[in-house]
């Protein structure tokens, strides 16, 4: 986890240390979940945001990464790749993630459908509460992932 935390990536870190990429990942998913199971443990949180980084798999192929971000750590909370981002994907992230007294996203469709958990819901048509996401936050972590 040191070497991970240094910013070396899985594959780097498992060439360092000599070990298959499928372990490294594994190791830092259940390091990540004890963290995440700890922090977060029957509270709320105060404010989440939710938006989707995508790029293409082929010229009408696109593959989304859909992001739950707790705003004041903008710590990925909750994510999905999938290739279509419908209100049922979502939801499971929501339903996995901590709960949050506000949730804010883009206009899309979709999270005007889904159950917060007694939170508020508010979307915008512009990106001043999911900015942690969008081309300045997580997306520039991304490389060359395109933000819809």
């Amino acid at each position: 986890m040191r070497l991970y935390f240094e910013g070396n990536n899985s594959r780097a870190v498992a060439r360092i240390l000599k070990i298959g990429i499928n372990t490294c990942i594994r190791w830092i998913k259940a390091y990540a979940n004890k963290i995440k199971s700890k922090k977060y443990k029957n509270e709320r949180v105060e404010v989440m945001e939710m938006d989707e980084l995508y790029t293409f798999m082929s010229k009408k192929k696109r593959l989304f990464l859909i992001i739950l971000l707790e705003r004041i750590t903008r710590e990925i909370v909750g994510y999905a790749i999938s290739f279509d981002k419908n209100p049922e994907t979502i939801q499971k992230i929501i339903d996995s993630s901590p709960k949050a007294k506000q949730y804010y996203s883009d206009g899309y469709p979709g999270y005007f459908k889904l159950n917060y958990h007694g939170g508020k819901y508010k979307y915008l048509n512009n990106k001043s509460q999911t900015h942690n996401i969008g081309v300045k936050g997580v997306n520039s972590d991304f490389g060359s992932t395109k933000h819809s």
